[in-house]
């Protein structure tokens, strides 16, 4: 029984050792994905997609899946990233101005408090739907602006779901930050982590929006959801229409 525990291609033992390898190879993936930095949307975006297939059980090729997917997303992966780093930039500028103006420019600079209440407001809400900005871009196709406009609505419509996001995707920072020693263990590790995490979260999203998933060797049904998002998507898998 011990040997078949160790030695059996079907033994938990050794299925688990494989996902492991297989969630440590996705991770080293998406980190050679990033590195020239303006592909880090794309790359987010193919690991989610490959994440995705992981707990379907359709991962049989996961080099090619997620290369073929990594490309595919390069169109608008990078607009998707210089779009968000632009706002960021910007709101966040428009943070520290209102709230740090003394510490910046060595006086005050009285900024109205509806002003900055406005503009903290703007910071979090972009926030919040930077969160579905990759994941809605590599489940579905739909254009960049769609895309960002749904990120909005399904951050509020799912909102248990986008502040779990928001938990798990700090997580490697905070520990980048507590053991800073551990930092090559945490990005190769932190970014495959944080992807498959985001993906089983977004298990709920994805039943809301139509595509579900009972049997993972039956095809994903993309049902016309009915979460008034308002403009159509297409599962990438199916290829099939879907109003989410």
């Amino acid at each position: 029984m011990i040997r078949s525990f160790f030695f059996d291609p079907d033994s938990g033992l050794l299925l688990f050792f494989g996902r492991f390898v297989d969630f440590l190879w996705l991770s080293i993936m998406m980190v050679i994905g990033c590195i020239p930095i303006i592909t880090v949307g794309a790359s987010v975006s193919a690991g989610l997609y490959c994440c995705r297939k992981m707990y379907l059980h359709k991962d049989d090729h996961l080099t090619k899946m997620f290369w073929d997917s990594y490309k595919a997303n390069m169109k608008k992966g990078i607009p998707l990233l210089v779009i968000m780093l632009d706002v960021f930039l910007i709101l966040g500028g428009l943070v520290m101005i209102a709230f740090f103006d003394e510490r910046i420019f060595g006086k005050p600079l009285n900024v109205p408090v509806g002003v900055a209440a406005i503009i903290l407001f703007l910071f979090f809400a972009c926030l919040l739907a930077a969160m579905h900005v990759l994941p809605l871009n590599a489940y579905f196709e739909n254009t960049v602006a769609n895309t960002l406009k749904n990120s909005f609505l399904v951050a509020v419509t799912n909102l248990p779901v986008t502040l779990g996001l928001l938990v798990v995707n700090a997580l490697p920072f905070w520990f980048c930050y507590m053991y800073p020693a551990l930092w090559f263990f945490e990005i190769f590790f932190g970014v495959g982590f944080c992807a498959f995490c985001s993906a089983q979260l977004y298990r709920k999203v994805l039943a809301k929006l139509g595509v579900e998933e009972i049997v993972a060797d039956e095809p994903v049904s993309t049902e016309a959801a009915d979460e008034g998002v308002g403009t159509e998507t297409a599962d990438k898998d199916a290829g099939t229409d879907t109003d989410s």
